[in-house]
C-alpha cells in the first residue's frame, strides 16, 4: 500500500481526492497548508503528491521546484481549474517542472484512479 498527499485549498476538492484516493486502498495524508508539504513527504516517506497549482502562500510551482532543488523522489499529479491564465499553460509549466501527470479540474473519478494507478 502506499502513501497519497493531497493538497489544495478548496476543502470540496480535498474531500473528492480522499474519497477518490479510498477506493484504491492506499493511504491517504490531506494537506491545506502548502508550507509543509515538503515535511510531510520526508517525514511520512510519501509515494504520490497529488497538488493544486493554484493556492495561496505557495503556488504547486513552487513546491515542484522545491522538491527539484532537494532531489525527492516522488510521483506528481499536478491538477488546476485555470486562473489568470489558460489551464493548459498551468498543466505543461508542470509537467516542464517535473510533474508526472496532469489534470484538469473539475475532476473525472475515472481519470483520476486511471492517474494513480499508472504512478503506483
Amino acid at each position: 500500500m502506499a502513501k497519497i498527499l493531497i493538497i489544495d485549498d478548496d476543502k470540496l476538492v480535498l474531500d473528492t481526492l480522499k474519497g477518490i484516493v479510498g477506493i484504491t486502498n492506499h493511504s491517504c495524508i490531506v494537506l491545506n497548508d502548502p508550507e509543509k508539504v515538503i515535511s510531510t513527504i520526508i517525514e511520512e516517506k510519501v509515494d504520490l503528491l497529488i497538488t493544486d497549482i493554484i493556492m495561496p502562500y505557495v503556488s504547486g510551482f513552487d513546491l515542484l521546484e522545491h522538491i527539484n532543488e532537494l532531489g525527492i523522489n516522488i510521483k506528481i499529479i499536478v491538477m488546476s481549474g485555470g486562473g489568470a491564465v489558460e489551464t493548459d499553460s498551468y498543466l505543461n509549466t508542470a509537467k516542464y517542472l517535473g510533474a508526472h501527470r496532469t489534470i484538469r479540474k473539475p475532476i473525472s473519478v475515472s481519470k483520476m484512479l486511471v492517474l494513480i494507478k499508472e504512478l503506483l
